[in-house]
């Protein structure tokens, strides 16, 4: 059996959808109740790291996040 261990954790306001860029190289996270925020998330390759890069407010908040490209 396999068991999920913790690697890293992100600082993102109350996050319940989790969307990623077609390349994979951003995240996109939304806050459902807590707060009208959308946060976006740059991968570090270098050290598989995550890196918040953008914050951007809503009017409301989400239940989740869809990426067109």
């Amino acid at each position: 059996m396999d068991d999920l261990t913790l690697k890293d954790s992100i600082a993102a306001d109350g996050a319940v959808p989790v969307a990623f860029s077609p390349d994979g190289n951003e995240m996109f996270t939304a806050a459902h109740l807590t707060s009208e925020f959308i946060d976006r998330f740059s991968l570090n390759a270098t050290d598989d790291t995550w890196t918040s890069t953008t914050k951007v407010m809503t009017t409301s908040s989400l239940g989740g996040v869809l990426i067109l490209q």
